[in-house]
């Protein structure tokens, strides 16, 4: 590509760290000292996200190799226990616990009623395996076989106080059941995660952009995301539109001139060192020759 009369300007400048470093902090002093109402008055980009969406497609054959690319037998293993700790503790401090409604809806769903009318089968049975010595006879006249069929219809009276007891003893400031399914997961091994095979993904894929095309088309999605969106910028601009970023973001100057100091040496370096192997000059020298030149 041939230069132009910013090429040298900008070859000196991107091997001068002392220079770049500079130029980074003034640029996100700028950017975290601009009040919150101006970036909240920027259009959301969603015809640009669609189209993207409707338009790139899941590398299939890339994705189907990663689970082998784990360098560990599982989650747990790549990191120390202080930091699986401190995750677990913040996942816990979130507090998600699903209403006592939501938990009945999920349990109304045909799958979970067969697992739950199991069970009790399951119960029912070993219990009378091992009290009740007329059980053979019962097992002689297939009864047994009947029991699930005998439950089924009084699951959906039960369901109320299966998610009542659910929510009482699962979701409390005790029972930290969120922090234990982040460990299960975590401790789970990485060749036993259900991945998808590459059919699978194509599929995905497919369907995915079929998603994204309704999308495009439906005007009351739109609308919807339309108002939600308007309402969010609302609510924002009377609560923090007059406050910078900074003061939002962080809860003392010098966390936040800390921030910006450790931002910008770590901006420095991730610049540096791939600008000697991706074309960051001549992006630079095409974006300046727009702006300043003829």
């Amino acid at each position: 590509m041939p230069s132009n009369p910013y090429q040298n300007k900008i070859n000196s400048f991107l091997t001068d760290s002392h220079r770049v470093q500079a130029t980074f902090e003034r640029s996100n002093r700028l950017f975290w000292e601009t009040k919150t109402k101006s970036f909240l008055e920027i259009p959301f980009p969603t015809e640009t996200i669609l189209l993207l969406l409707q338009k790139l497609r899941i590398p299939t054959t890339v994705l189907q190799d990663i689970p082998n690319l784990y360098p560990k037998e599982n989650l747990a293993m790549g990191m120390e226990e202080a930091t699986l700790e401190s995750l677990a503790r913040f996942v816990d401090s979130l507090e998600l616990v699903p209403s006592e409604s939501l938990l009945i809806e999920i349990l109304k769903q045909k799958a979970i009623q067969e697992i739950i009318a199991t069970i009790i089968e399951s119960g029912i049975i070993e219990f009378n395996r091992k009290t009740n010595p007329l059980f053979s006879v019962i097992q002689a006249t297939g009864l047994d076989k009947q029991i699930k069929s005998f439950i089924a219809p009084f699951l959906p009276n039960f369901l109320p106080k299966i998610a009542s007891f659910l929510h009482k003893s699962s979701f409390t400031d005790t029972s930290h059941f969120f922090s234990d399914m982040l460990r299960l997961v975590l401790h789970a091994p990485v060749k036993d995660w259900p991945y998808p095979p590459e059919a699978s993904w194509v599929e995905t894929d497919r369907l995915g952009k079929e998603v994204w095309n309704q999308l495009a088309k439906d005007k009351l999605a739109q609308s919807t995301a339309e108002e939600f969106g308007n309402r969010l910028r609302k609510h924002l601009l009377e609560r923090v539109g007059e406050e910078p970023l900074k003061d939002v973001f962080f809860s003392s100057d010098s966390e936040y001139e800390s921030f910006l100091q450790a931002l910008s040496e770590l901006q420095t370096k991730q610049w540096i060192a791939p600008s000697q192997h991706l074309p960051i000059a001549n992006l630079l020298s095409i974006w300046l020759e727009g702006i300043l030149g003829d």
